[in-house]
């Protein structure tokens, strides 16, 4: 049975042993790979089972800094932008060069594509070069939350995660997420930072040239930065162009002529406009950090700090008190070469490289009566005489109103000096030095307290101490705005006669104190008013006197004064020394009918998330819409504090007018309807308070150190109120007539300014205000007669 031959078919199929080889082998080629897949699907669904759940996209969100902006909505410092852009704000055509630059297929695949896949390494392989990533946008996404590494295992996560983002999230979800967070380069995350980083403007501003430009930038980063390397960039700009050109997404046109434009970068960052609000910002920011936060809570808190600071003011303000101090310096002449050259050859080469700035060096190659030869910033040029005529020498005798002028170069300058000068015009270059005083403005919004402007210093670069908020100098006379508003609290009125005769007041310390005029003369006996206006010393030390140096403190502090003030006398002259943005505080409340008030550097800081942390916006204030001032009425604020009562603050007023209309800043334009207070103090400091009732302007210069006086001539009335007038004027009021009209509780009554009584009907008097039933009663002597004895007891009753 076993010897039996086979059947011829059944021989003639199995071929033979010949054939067993191969077809064992197409056997195992065909079963093989059966347990292979198998023993494979386990180890992915293995691999799969590490894989993180589907994760919170938010946290691939970059974060943002805070910014700081003023009033009017300028970017100061700071992020450009709080918060990324969302995808409905975005170009479309922003998202369709991102779809060609990194995936085409994004909206058919479900996480990865084989077809993506196999066209990019197509791509690559024809073009030498990557043309194409083989990642998905989704995949980009899924790799960000996979262990990095380029292992089989991180691969399979990365798509089986991909896979799970696609059955979790919308694709408007994943693309929305992909352009807030993918990294652009040169620090910035998002298509927001980058827009800003690269282009200076925001994304729903980009053109097509800067949104090709941000999607060639994808492949990688950090090798086509625009910035670093503008060449690769317009090159994979172009790819990106080309691509959108070929999917239908621009025209031939536009393809064409955008490849051939320059790439359209916009770095440049804006000046420091406002050095002190800035500074401010740092200053003040402590004392609103959230509960439990740290210092750096606002840095990185994605906040908008917005300051009150207004920039067209605070530029004008910069440019008045630097033109004051350059003139006051000017009025003071030449203090010599700062230094002697002793390389001209290497100096030279130096100085004709030097940067241009306001003021430059350069040194003196040959001079002569009329103009010097000079080597500064461009090569060598000429000094003229007539550029030079302030620069008579220093110890040259002189007077505000009699100024000295140079007539000859040679009396002032050497070869290889080294001198500063100043461009006027053209190559033409005037002398210059580096000033010898300081100075301070600030300006404050008369009823909400906001600060339009603070400049600290001559040079903004040294904004980091801002005289204006942070400086004390002894006020001098500005200081008798307080003391005369408490002599109206005690009863005095501003007809009340006072001694303006020479007088020895004893310290207390076994010293005699004899107090002067600022002309060293006396005018007998002045009215308070007059006494006032004419900022007369020797009156108000006896009405310190008078009153007492305690009541005079208290009101200070209750105006606004925090500073330490000796009870002294000498108070009353304004010894103790302020701040400036005090003396702004003092006379703010007056204009606020007596209430006190309290500067307001920041109006709002408010993170992206809605919620505000400080709101100190006025319903005054002119930066508010009509909704916001609506809204802010209806929120509760501060109880106001009393500085001093309305009629009190009305009469001040009256008097602060008449410093400008018949006393010490009589020079100010006779139709501007302001008020002030001029003030010296020992030569060495100069102030002026300006206000209209709804601005208030404090200037302060002088010598830092007390180590150069101001010079003859050269005080609050001719200094500080120059600084104060170039700054008023683009807002001087013409009309109303100022102060306004008298609140309830003010009369007025025509007085004889030299008797302190009322004028005789007929008889010429002055409108002075009294609080109701303090004026005189009885009528003063006819013209031309004196009745000593009634004077004597008016003093005698003082």
């Amino acid at each position: 049975m076993n010897d039996r031959p086979l059947p011829e078919r059944f021989e003639r199929r199995r071929g033979g042993w010949w054939t067993f080889g191969p077809r064992l082998a197409i056997v195992l080629l065909l079963w093989a790979p059966l347990p292979l897949t198998a023993a494979g699907a386990v180890i992915v669904l293995r691999i799969a089972d590490d894989v993180p759940a589907v994760p919170d996209l938010s946290t691939l969100l970059p974060s943002f800094g805070s910014r700081v902006e003023s009033a009017t909505g300028l970017h100061l410092a700071g992020a450009d932008a709080v918060q990324a852009v969302p995808i409905a704000l975005l170009p479309p055509l922003l998202l369709a060069a991102t779809i060609a630059a990194e995936d085409e297929d994004f909206f058919t695949h479900r996480g990865f594509s084989l077809r993506g896949i196999a066209r990019a390494a197509l791509d690559n392989q024809r073009l030498g070069q990557r043309a194409q990533g083989a990642s998905t946008i989704t995949q980009q996404l899924a790799k960000r939350f996979v262990v990095p590494g380029r292992t089989y295992e991180r691969k399979i996560h990365e798509l089986v995660l991909a896979r799970r983002l696609e059955a979790s999230f919308s694709k408007t979800e994943l693309l929305d997420t992909y352009l807030a967070s993918v990294f652009f380069g040169h620090g910035a995350h998002g298509v927001t930072q980058a827009s800003w980083r690269y282009f200076s403007t925001a994304p729903q501003a980009l053109d097509l040239n800067q949104i090709a430009t941000l999607a060639g930038i994808l492949p990688s980063p950090s090798r086509y930065n625009p910035i670093t390397s503008p060449a690769l960039a317009a090159r994979e700009r172009n790819r990106v162009l080309r691509r959108m050109h070929e999917l239908a997404m621009i025209d031939e046109p536009t393809y064409t002529t955008l490849t051939a434009a320059p790439l359209a970068l916009d770095i440049a960052r804006a000046p420091d406009v406002l050095p002190e609000a800035l500074n401010t910002v740092l200053r003040a920011l402590p004392d609103h950090l959230p509960d439990h936060a740290g210092d750096d809570a606002w840095a990185s808190g994605a906040a908008i700090i917005t300051v009150s600071h207004r920039p067209a003011h605070q530029a004008l303000a910069r440019q008045s008190l630097q033109d004051a101090i350059v003139a006051h310096d000017r009025r003071q002449g030449w203090r010599g070469a700062p230094a002697r050259v002793l390389d001209a050859a290497a100096a030279d080469l130096r100085l004709e490289h030097q940067p241009e700035s306001w003021l430059m060096l350069a040194r003196i190659q040959s001079v002569h009566r009329t103009q010097a030869e000079i080597v500064t910033r461009g090569g060598p040029a000429t000094l003229q005489l007539d550029d030079a005529r302030w620069a008579e020498p220093a110890a040259t005798a002189r007077h505000f109103k009699r100024p000295v002028t140079l007539s000859d170069l040679t009396r002032i300058l050497q070869p290889d000096d080294l001198v500063f000068v100043t461009r006027t015009d053209g190559d033409r270059f005037a002398l210059a030095q580096l000033p010898a005083l300081e100075g301070a403005l600030i300006a404050l919004d008369s009823i909400t307290g906001e600060v339009l402007a603070s400049v600290g210093g001559f040079d903004a670069e040294s904004a980091g101490f801002n005289r204006a908020e942070q400086a004390c100098r002894q006020p001098g006379s500005v200081f008798k705005t307080v003391l005369f508003t408490e002599a109206l609290h005690q009863n005095l009125t501003p007809a009340t006669m006072l001694s303006d005769a020479p007088r020895a007041f004893g310290t207390g310390r076994g010293t005699v104190w004899r107090p002067r005029n600022a002309d060293r003369d006396f005018k007998g006996y002045l009215t308070l008013a007059n006494a006032f206006a004419a900022s007369r010393n020797i009156p108000a030390v006896h009405l310190i006197e008078h009153i007492g140096a305690r009541p005079v403190i208290e009101r200070a502090r209750r105006m606004g004064i925090n500073s330490p003030l000796e009870a002294t006398s000498s108070v009353a002259l304004g010894a103790s020394c302020v701040l400036p943005i005090e003396m702004a505080r003092v006379h703010a409340a007056l204009q606020r009918r007596g209430l006190a008030i309290d500067p307001q550097p920041l109006l709002h800081i408010g993170t992206a998330d809605g919620k505000i942390h400080l709101n100190s916006n006025s319903f005054a204030s002119g930066s508010l819409s009509t909704a916001a001032r609506l809204d802010r009425m209806a929120s509760p604020e501060q109880a106001p504090r009393n500085a001093t009562t309305e009629a009190t603050a009305h009469i001040m007023l009256e008097l602060l007018r008449r410093v400008v209309t018949a006393g010490t800043a009589h020079t100010l334009p006779r139709d501007w309807q302001v008020a002030g207070k001029t003030g010296t103090t020992n030569e060495f400091d100069a102030w002026f308070v300006g206000l209209d009732g709804h601005i208030t302007v404090a200037v302060w210069l002088g010598s830092e150190h007390n180590t150069r006086p101001l010079g003859a001539g050269e005080n609050g009335a001719t200094l500080a109120i120059g600084a104060f007038e170039q700054f008023y004027a683009p807002f001087a009021r013409l009309t109303p007539a100022y102060p306004p009209p008298a609140p309830a509780g003010v009369v007025y009554e025509s007085i004889d300014p030299a008797s302190g009584l009322l004028a005789r009907p007929g008889e010429p008097g002055s409108p002075y205000p009294f609080l109701t039933d303090t004026a005189p009663t009885d009528y003063s002597p006819t013209r031309g007669t004196r009745q000593s004895e009634q004077i004597d007891s008016l003093l005698y009753d003082f």
